[in-house]
């Protein structure tokens, strides 16, 4: 997959500047807030994923998605630093989902994965049942505005749709080619920013 060769190229450049955790959690450009520029987690094994994923999903599991959570399981890239008039945050550009390994209270270094399970369960009742969440972006530098990428189960096309809504923003014919499309836009994402909606 060209999205992975992506997260080849990030994981090359942060060669001299990355932390591994004990959980297996890489940061890449570690910092104070953001905890780091990008979050790579563990990758999943086949049979975590057929036994927490495709027997308990009803429809068919996306395949495009299978490959990147063996990669790894959920990501936080292009993380900046938001500035408001009071305090400063951590807002990650793109978000993909995948499975917490441990409990919240007994996480040994605190980094996980946004949950896809309970991330896929919030969405415009006119979204089809047929569509899954795996992730979520920011576009335009428009902080106050999610948008959230759903796989067309069926077909594999992909969609970006405005986070509360069914307005579509985006389409491409598979996960593979949204998710270069967004990470193209990030490419020269600063690292601080003024918090605008």
């Amino acid at each position: 997959m060209k999205f992975i060769d992506k997260l080849e190229k990030i994981i090359e450049q942060y060669k001299d500047d990355t932390v591994e955790r004990t959980n297996g959690t890489r940061l890449l450009g570690p910092g104070e807030i953001p905890k780091s520029r990008h979050m790579l987690f563990k990758p999943l094994t086949k049979e975590a994923i057929n036994d927490e994923l495709i027997t308990q999903y009803k429809n068919k599991f996306p395949e495009e998605y299978i490959k990147i959570l063996m990669y790894t399981n959920g990501a936080s890239l292009y993380t900046v630093r938001l500035n408001t008039e009071k305090f400063c945050i951590a807002h990650n550009m793109l978000t993909i989902f995948g499975l917490p390994r441990n409990p919240p209270y007994s996480r040994p270094d605190g980094e996980e994965p946004y949950s896809l399970k309970i991330e896929d369960l919030g969405r415009h009742p006119e979204i089809s049942k047929k569509w899954l969440k795996c992730a979520r972006c920011t576009r335009n530098y428009v902080f106050g505005r999610t948008l959230e990428v759903f796989i067309d189960t069926e077909s594999q096309k992909t969609f970006l749709v405005e986070r509360n809504t069914n307005n579509i923003l985006g389409a491409w014919n598979n996960l593979d080619e949204c998710l270069c499309s967004i990470l193209d836009e990030l490419i020269n994402c600063e690292e601080e920013y003024a918090y605008k909606k």
